[in-house]
């Protein structure tokens, strides 16, 4: 019956070590935080000409009463620039760089054609899983789309060295 005391303190000892270990180890790689080796800046945002202002410190007193609402007439054909609608979302032009280190830009690649944007991490076991369909639609639409594959290196885990590679492989 002793052996057997002794094993269960042993074991329980062993475990209480275990968790406190774990939870030493969790807490020193929680607060360790990848270092970020590239912040994207963006060139110039569009202007938008409306102007909100806000009010603050409103009392029940101030808010007016509701009121009926004016119908909206809506315009039956939408402003067109270059082929797109002026009130369509617009992709920042921000700067982009080739695995060969060369500057261009979102315009540049883009070509004026639509775009299918990827974001994706040569870690990453889905990221792996859908780059033959990518390929797929690639064969398919040729020249009719652009693709951007964007990948954050982050100086560690990511690497331009493990993105070329991932490329090679």
């Amino acid at each position: 019956m002793q052996k057997k005391t002794r094993n269960l303190v042993i074991l329980v000892l062993s475990f209480i070590v275990l968790i406190i270990v774990a939870s030493v180890a969790y807490n020193a790689l929680r607060d360790s935080t990848p270092a970020v080796s590239f912040v994207p800046q963006v060139a110039a945002l569009p202007e938008t000409t409306e102007k909100k202002q806000v009010q603050t410190n409103i009392s029940p007193a101030a808010v007016p009463a509701p009121s009926e609402p004016e119908p909206v007439v809506e315009d039956e054909t939408p402003a067109v620039e270059d082929g797109v609608e002026a009130s369509a979302p617009t992709m920042p032009n921000i700067p982009l760089f080739t695995l060969d280190g060369v500057e261009t830009t979102f315009e540049d690649v883009r070509q004026g054609k639509p775009v299918v944007i990827n974001y994706f991490a040569s870690w990453c076991p889905p990221c792996k899983q859908e780059l033959p369909h990518f390929q797929k639609a690639y064969d398919t639409y040729k020249d009719q789309i652009s693709f951007i594959f964007l990948d954050a290196l982050d100086g560690q885990r990511e690497t331009l060295e493990t993105v070329k590679a991932f490329i090679r492989d």
